[in-house]
């Protein structure tokens, strides 16, 4: 369905008007538009109608693009997500759902009516003194508490906090669904997604907001078949004690092996490779980004390779190096604020496309 403005769709509830194409990273192939939200009464005054909404659907002919806008309904439809403050609302889907398993592109996709974020955490400046601190473990704290509300029913967000898209899976059954900027080690090596890897991706998002390109394709002049081995070598510079080695996967290690073998390439390439030579250890990061203290530990506290040593969701929830009062009052201040902490799983970074979908 080709939209244009001003014309009007309707779910259940609602109409939407739509204003304008949401531009995203290029990363993705969803078709995705802002809309004015329109209550059918007029006269209603409810304060739980929102102004707008994000409506997103699918290309007629992308049967990959069908098959995760029905993935994202139907994880948004799962009561840990459906019941949570901190994942973007499911308003309602405008269409015929069944259209979703059409392969054969002749029927029009629905549209998922979303929450509309006016603020994300890439639209903040990074500030790195004591207030900037406060909002960082303000927004650890909710994603980590989002990530034990899955992992009460064994659940993980293998999207990595991608805006364009929210996706979970029982824990262990997937392999290599992260993003290249959020994958943790073990991911790469080969091991599933698990409550790990999300402790991991928060923290790898929080560095790509600070310092964006350290993680990621970005810079990877070396084309798409290759761009597994420029992110691992990227993870290898950050961490130069990390053993990176495929694990013992029948169907993924020879690819495992492969994509390791040419990341050490890129790294004896040395000079020839300018912007990965650039990457430093995070510890001499920190130092040349001029990090609190306080936030080196963060840092430290959530960057473990090795996963059985990571903490837990839970443990990382309950850190609080901020002062009391101020983090009491940024807490109150973000959660207040739609798309930071009441949605702050989402990171999106379309400036400098830090990760891939």
């Amino acid at each position: 369905m080709s939209l244009s403005s001003k014309q009007l769709l309707s779910d259940a509830r609602w109409d939407y008007s739509i204003i304008s194409p949401v531009q995203g990273d290029g990363l993705h192939q969803s078709t995705v538009f802002k809309a004015k939200v329109v209550p059918r009464d007029r006269t209603s005054t409810s304060n739980n109608i929102p102004k707008w909404a994000l409506l997103k659907s699918a290309p007629s002919d992308n049967r990959r693009s069908r098959e995760l806008l029905k993935r994202e309904w139907e994880t948004c439809l799962r009561p840990p997500v459906a019941s949570s403050p901190v994942f973007r609302n499911l308003h309602d889907l405008i269409g015929d759902p069944s259209t979703l398993d059409d392969e054969t592109g002749n029927t029009t996709p629905p549209y998922l009516a979303l929450e509309w974020l006016d603020l994300t955490l890439a639209d903040v400046v990074p500030s790195l003194d004591r207030h900037g601190y406060a909002l960082i473990t303000a927004v650890v704290e909710t994603i980590m508490s989002s990530i034990v509300s899955l992992g009460e029913v064994e659940l993980v967000n293998t999207a990595g906090f991608d805006p364009f898209r929210l996706v979970v899976f029982p824990s262990g059954t997937r392999y290599q669904a992260q993003s290249h900027a959020m994958r943790a080690p073990e991911v790469w090596r080969g091991l599933p997604c698990t409550e790990p890897c999300q402790v991991w991706a928060c923290a790898a998002m929080l560095l790509c907001w600070m310092k964006p390109g350290v993680l990621g394709i970005s810079g990877n002049s070396s084309g798409e078949l290759l761009r597994n081995s420029w992110c691992i070598a990227k993870l290898r510079r950050l961490f130069p004690d990390w053993s990176a080695l495929p694990c013992d996967h029948p169907l993924l290690k020879a690819e495992r092996t492969a994509d390791f073998a040419v990341s050490a390439m890129f790294l004896e390439e040395g000079d020839a490779h300018p912007l990965l030579q650039d990457i430093l250890p995070l510890e001499h990061e920190m130092v040349r980004m001029g990090l609190l203290p306080e936030l080196k530990d963060l840092l430290r506290f959530l960057f473990v390779t090795y996963p059985d040593a990571r903490p837990s969701a839970a443990q990382c929830a309950s850190v609080t190096a901020a002062p009391g009062a101020e983090k009491s009052s940024l807490r109150h201040e973000v959660g207040n604020t739609p798309g930071v902490a009441a949605s702050a799983w989402v990171f999106l970074n379309k400036q400098h496309q830090c990760h891939a979908g």
